[in-house]
This record gives C-alpha cells, structure tokens and sequence, in this order.
C-alpha cells in the first residue's frame, strides 16, 4: 500500500516531469523570439520574450533547476533593459545562450 508520502513523491516527481517537457518548448520558443528580437522586432516581441523568461524563472527554481532559474532571471533583467530603450542585442543573445545551456535534459 501506497504511504502519503509516497503519493507526495510521486506527484512532485510528475510535476518535475512536466516542467522539464514544458520548458524545452517554451526554450525554443524562447529562441524564436530572440531571433525576432535580433532582426529588429517590436515591443511586443520584446515583451513575449521577458514573460517566457520570467516564466522559466520562476517554475526553474521551484522545480530543482536553479541555474535555469537564475539564467533565465538575468535574460529577463536585459530583456527589460531593452524594453526600456537601452540593452543590446548580443546581450540578449548571450543570456539567451546561457538559458539554453542549462535547459534540464528531459527524462530516457
């Protein structure tokens, strides 16, 4: 029989899975964004990009992956940096780079 323990591990244990499947989409939508943003995008690109990142962020950290975390923390800062008319776009690629870097390999 299944202890409440065991059921807490078991469902922290699926949501951790979640996340590491939800953010490989979320990184490469990331990546298309910064793409756009490198081209010249609009605010609204911009501001896309700095949710995910915030987003990543946030859930990273609460899922056992705080160099995502952080990572994505710092591109959100230089993504703000650009929304408010200064950053600089190889900024945002390197932050970008280094969010991609320790994207959590999903589960065999």
């Amino acid at each position: 029989m299944e202890t409440g323990t065991e059921r807490l591990r078991a469902a922290l244990d699926e949501l951790r899975r979640r996340f590491v499947e939800r953010s490989a989409g979320r990184i490469a939508e990331l990546g298309e964004l910064v793409a756009r943003i490198a081209a010249g995008a609009d605010g609204e690109t911009v501001r896309a990009a700095r949710r995910i990142a915030h987003e990543l962020a946030g859930g990273a950290g609460s899922f056992g992956h705080p160099e995502l975390g952080r990572a994505a923390a710092a591109l959100e800062a230089v993504l703000r940096e650009v929304e408010a008319g200064g950053g600089d776009v190889e900024a945002v690629r390197n932050a970008f780079e280094a969010v991609r870097a320790r994207a959590p390999a999903p589960a065999g």
